[in-house]
């Protein structure tokens, strides 16, 4: 009787996980084209980021620029802010600058984040304040994942989630 009973939770943990799988897997995209994610081509708005210790425009640069929008929840964009800081203080010259920027809700998290994963606090890194963030979510095309943006002087994408071997491409251009 024991192994049936175990059998049956078993069974029912089984049904119930694939309905959530299943549910999770079946969300439906918005139809607003505002908060579609930016493609090559398009223009990424100007936008300036502001919160309680600095302020800084997102564009800006003379050349070729680097935005990426991050938050310490998202395993993806974390992994990326990691590797792209790491490319970016190799690269030295500056050929292509960087702006980081956080979506957290939360200024210790995203302090903690950052000293956890090894990321200075720099100029290139900031954290939008929590009034800012569904605004440039909307703006910039976040509203169903984050994303980093390669962007020349003018705004104009170029690439949209590049690798670090793409934008090396870039840089011996």
């Amino acid at each position: 009787i024991i192994m049936t009973l175990r059998n049956v939770h078993f069974g029912r943990a089984v049904a119930m996980l694939s309905a959530l799988m299943l549910m999770a897997s079946s969300q439906v995209q918005s139809s607003t084209s505002l908060y579609e994610a930016k493609t090559v081509g398009d223009y990424l708005p100007k936008v300036t980021i502001t919160n309680g210790r600095t302020t800084g425009a997102v564009q800006g640069s003379k050349g070729l620029t680097l935005v990426h929008f991050w938050a310490a929840y998202d395993a993806e964009s974390r992994s990326k802010q990691v590797a792209y800081d790491a490319f970016m203080s190799k690269l030295g010259d500056k050929t292509i600058a960087y702006q980081a920027i956080s979506l957290d809700v939360d200024a210790d998290v995203y302090t903690q984040t950052l000293a956890f994963d090894g990321v200075g606090e720099r100029a290139n890194q900031l954290m939008a304040a929590p009034t800012e963030r569904t605004r440039l979510m909307e703006l910039c095309g976040l509203e169903n994942g984050f994303h980093a943006y390669l962007i020349d002087a003018d705004g104009k994408i170029l690439k949209v989630d590049p690798t670090t071997e793409e934008l090396e491409k870039f840089v011996r251009i």
